[in-house]
């Protein structure tokens, strides 16, 4: 790829760069809070879930069903509301990859092809430069 265009190359290294820096700050670091999250949430409700099984009879005895049932329904959507957390980061970070491949695509282009028109390289240097891009 130097070989090909030195511009191309450093092109290439700081479009990787960029990329790597932006997805660790902007999407690892949340992702990995959303994680946690998930995890402490979910076990609040198999914890909710089981002190209500082994309290069953008194909750039944003292008239405690409807207390317990917005509790669980509480507890319940807090873990579907931080999973569609996670889903929707998941998501953005799925966008910027196919957006990064879009513009990995056409990049070698925009450097390589006006060279070929000035006559500085062969016509199958664009194929080249665009395969080592994939």
């Amino acid at each position: 790829l130097m070989l090909i265009s030195p511009k191309l190359f450093y092109m290439l290294v700081g479009f990787s760069t960029c990329y790597f820096i932006v997805s660790i700050l902007c999407f690892a670091a949340p992702l990995m809070r959303l994680e946690r999250r998930i995890l402490a949430v979910e076990a609040d409700l198999r914890y909710l879930l089981m002190r209500l099984r082994e309290n069953a009879e008194s909750i039944a005895f003292f008239g405690g069903a409807d207390f317990e049932r917005q509790g669980c329904s509480t507890c319940l959507d807090k873990v579907i509301w931080v999973h569609y957390k996670k889903i929707a980061v998941q998501s953005l970070l799925q966008v910027l990859g196919t957006l990064i491949g879009f513009v990995a695509h056409f990049m070698p282009l925009l450097i390589v092809a006006p060279m070929y028109f000035h006559g500085e390289t062969t016509f199958g240097t664009i194929s080249q430069s665009q395969a080592l891009f994939q």
